[in-house]
């Protein structure tokens, strides 16, 4: 009896992994054929679902891939970061993350500038690398396409006074 309550203590924890690793797969080649059908949002739950079950660096690559494929930059940022911090130095896809990251985070901001009462210059300042300062203006409404960087609105019109 004794053997028999040992063994099945040994058996129940493979069987629940091998049951984790089998819906872990099921749900990533979900996600491969959601992506490949431009189902972007169906595809990052359905990998997240799989790691979820049995996490894996490889997913969290998808995941981000699949975020930029959306636009949502910032949370392609944060799981192709996961990735990196989750892996080797030699890991597969090491080499595409970093770049992408590099690509990403020099991609220009879209600022919208909405003011009532409308017509209002809009000017954004900031300081580039070399230390000049760079000015871009628009009347509003308007949308502003910024490189990244620390940036000061100042807003002017006719009548319109500042605090």
């Amino acid at each position: 009896m004794r053997a028999l309550v040992i063994a099945i203590a040994i058996v129940l924890p493979l069987v629940a992994s091998a049951q984790r690793i089998d819906d872990a797969r099921a749900r990533f080649e979900e996600g491969q054929r959601l992506y490949e059908a431009g189902k972007f949002e169906d595809a990052i739950a359905a990998f997240e679902a799989a790691y979820k079950a049995k996490p894996h660096p490889n997913v969290l690559y998808n995941i981000g891939q699949a975020y930029e494929r959306l636009l949502d930059y910032p949370s392609s940022v944060r799981f192709f970061e996961r990735y990196l911090a989750e892996t080797a130095p030699t890991a597969e896809f090491r080499n595409i993350v970093e770049n992408r990251l590099r690509v990403l985070h020099n991609l220009p901001g879209r600022v919208s500038v909405v003011t009532f009462p409308e017509k209002v210059t809009a000017t954004f300042v900031a300081q580039d690398k070399s230390n000049a300062v760079v000015e871009e203006s628009g009347v509003t409404p308007k949308v502003f396409r910024l490189a990244p960087g620390d940036y000061t609105l100042r807003l002017e019109a006719p009548g319109l006074e500042t605090e």
